[in-house]
């Protein structure tokens, strides 16, 4: 089944997207600086247009993660770029799952919960699925 997740990861970064470049997301201007503590705060949820793969990640590839493996991906998390769609009381998550199970986590210390995590907004007609796979900070 690990196989097939990779497969279905290939195919859906290489998908056609003549209208978006993710690049575009890059910009400084609009980012904004936010704690993990307000994050927990906050209504966040995983855009339901990419609950597929943050299945994916939550249940194929995550659980096979080692304790320092996890550690690296936690810091990574609040070092990258993560974009939220706002609408009313809620923000979805449109990339970074791993900043997802810090927020939700009960199980976290008080140097964690005082990091600073950018953040960008974009609106629904801006979502384009290369979002996804930003890296960049």
């Amino acid at each position: 089944m690990f196989a097939n997740t990779r497969k279905l990861l290939v195919e859906v970064n290489t998908r056609d997207t003549t209208t978006k470049s993710s690049t575009q997301y890059l910009s400084g201007k609009d980012m904004k600086s936010l704690s993990i503590a307000k994050l927990q705060t906050l209504n966040v949820l995983v855009y339901p247009e990419i609950i597929s793969l943050f299945d994916i990640y939550t249940c194929h590839i995550r659980p096979l993660l080692n304790s320092h493996a996890i550690e690296l991906e936690q810091s990574n998390a609040c070092s990258k770029l993560t974009c939220f769609i706002k609408e009313e009381e809620k923000w979805f998550l449109l990339n970074n799952f791993e900043l997802f199970h810090i927020v939700k986590s009960p199980y976290i210390d008080f140097d964690v919960l005082r990091k600073e995590v950018a953040v960008k907004y974009i609106s629904q007609n801006q979502f384009d699925f290369d979002i996804i796979f930003l890296r960049a900070h």
